[in-house]
């Protein structure tokens, strides 16, 4: 079943390895706060802007999404390969992704659902947030 695909990734994982990287860079950011659920549409192809932002400027009108953002990859090409990188084997990469926090699990799991027949050739995940480190908290 498709939902505990999509409930499996609830225990930690290193989504920043995917999204918060020097590779990647936030193109929309929509909502004034974070969640403490994230859902995340990873595409492996290039994914159409207009689509992903009219997408999630419809998420954010209801009132179960904290907000959400749109991440689009950096070209790859020339860009050295971090020691991290290198110590854990290498990354994922991806070309594009839709993250949208909301604030109870449950909207999660049905966003989860939703976008995952909106988008079918993306990656879904549904994770708990269980910490953010901004620039105004350095």
């Amino acid at each position: 079943m498709l939902l505990t695909s999509l409930l499996l990734p609830l225990q930690w994982k290193p989504l920043c390895w995917w999204l918060a990287s020097a590779w990647t860079r936030r193109t929309i950011r929509r909502g004034a706060f974070r969640g403490a659920f994230a859902v995340t549409a990873r595409f492996n192809e290039i994914a159409d802007a207009g689509v992903l932002t009219a997408t999630l400027d419809d998420l954010v009108r209801d009132t179960n999404i904290a907000g959400g953002e749109i991440w689009v990859a950096l070209d790859p090409a020339g860009m050295p390969v971090s020691m991290e990188e290198k110590l854990r084997g290498g990354d994922k990469k991806i070309r594009a992704c839709l993250m949208v926090d909301t604030l109870h699990q449950s909207d999660a799991e049905t966003l989860g659902m939703r976008l995952a027949g909106r988008y079918p050739d993306a990656e879904m995940g549904v994770f708990r947030v269980l910490s953010q480190i901004g620039r105004g908290d350095l």
